[in-house]
């Protein structure tokens, strides 16, 4: 049972689902923001089972604060080179 874990971030994205139903919602959680996705899959079975998935959202968006980092200093020395080129 998921009350068994003792996750509290799982027993409030559980409870949520529960109240507002299947979908993807965002759930904060102190200062973290949590990514909560949720589907039956009882098409697929004769069970009644539900598919939660709970990730925190600097899992997708950490790559991009990297990423983005990563591209201005590429840029401004691509600039620099061209720069140094033209000025040749």
């Amino acid at each position: 049972m998921l009350d068994d874990l003792g996750d509290p971030i799982l027993a409030r994205a559980y409870s949520r689902l529960r109240v507002e139903g299947y979908g993807r919602q965002v759930l904060d959680f102190g200062d973290r923001r949590i990514i909560v996705s949720s589907e039956p899959v009882s098409m697929m079975t004769d069970r009644n089972w539900v598919v939660l998935i709970v990730v925190p959202e600097t899992d997708f968006l950490g790559f991009v604060s990297d990423s983005a980092v990563a591209a201005l200093v590429m840029s401004v020395l691509v600039v620099l080179i061209v720069a140094a080129s033209a000025a040749c």
